[in-house]
């Protein structure tokens, strides 16, 4: 399903279900959330949503944290499974939230993650099966 804009996600579910990446106080993160954004991100397409999702990075409290926003539970949840988040009650407002710490450890088993998806055979289009058979 869709990534939208993070906006738009709120307007059409406002009681969504939320995965939040805590980014540790002991690490240069200022520069690093992006990068964290763009890594969950990739994560999350990898994982193949069944409902629409967003993603933001928050910058409300001491440390910046990636919030990631799903339509259907049962994508929150793949994603918390995927990146060992737990159940939290500190973002009141949501209809489920999960929480993990985002530091070099997670990121790096992201990473790991998205290369060990990526070499696994995927789907043949059908122009691939054309050529197979010539």
């Amino acid at each position: 399903m869709p990534k939208l804009a993070w906006s738009t996600f709120i307007d059409r579910h406002p009681a969504a279900h939320l995965v939040a990446g805590v980014m540790p106080e002991s690490e240069p993160v200022k520069a690093d959330a992006r990068l964290q954004l763009g890594l969950m991100a990739k994560l999350i397409a990898g994982l193949a949503p069944k409902g629409s999702y967003a993603l933001t990075v928050d910058r409300q409290g001491r440390t910046p944290e990636i919030h990631c926003v799903f339509e259907k539970e049962t994508d929150a949840l793949k994603v918390a499974s995927t990146v060992g988040a737990t159940a939290t009650g500190r973002y009141p407002g949501w209809a489920s939230q999960r929480t993990f710490l985002l530091d070099a450890y997670a990121s790096r088993a992201i990473a790991a993650a998205l290369l060990e998806h990526r070499g696994r055979p995927g789907p043949r289009s059908a122009e691939d099966r054309r050529r197979s058979r010539a």
